[in-house]
């Protein structure tokens, strides 16, 4: 059976732990939505740039997905 002190280490360990996953997690899930965010960004320039082409573009959407389309 562990001491009381024991258990008051572990716990300080576990929660160290903690802190410091959550500290290098939040700027990691940060950039993650970021890039998400440039590459809809992109996605919607390049539908945008197609739509003005009045469909005369190498791109088509198809279910939303763009695709290249060989000229």
């Amino acid at each position: 059976m562990k001491t009381s002190v024991e258990v008051a280490v572990i716990e300080v360990i576990f929660l160290a732990v903690c802190i410091v996953s959550i500290y290098y997690l939040i700027p990691l899930v940060k950039d993650c939505i970021l890039i998400l965010a440039k590459c809809e960004h992109i996605k919607n320039t390049l539908i945008n740039i197609y739509s003005q082409l009045n469909g005369s573009s190498v791109f088509k959407v198809i279910n939303g997905t763009l695709i290249w389309v060989e000229p």
